[in-house]
């Protein structure tokens, strides 16, 4: 199950999925953030297959 609080795009040249930022196949639970990073815990269903994707660079 996708966060539906971005939209994703889908490159259709590579037909890979771009996630927009804080976007995920999971439902996030919590996260930290530490100067220079952050860590989510993210929960996912148990036969999730996530398909190729990938995510947008953290902003500054």
């Amino acid at each position: 199950m996708k966060n539906d609080c971005m939209h994703s795009m889908r490159d259709r040249a590579s037909g890979v999925e771009m996630l927009g930022s804080g976007q995920f196949y999971g439902t996030n639970v919590r996260s930290w953030r530490r100067p220079g990073m952050m860590l989510s815990e993210t929960h996912y269903s148990p036969n999730l297959k996530v398909p190729r994707h990938e995510h947008e660079p953290a902003g500054g």
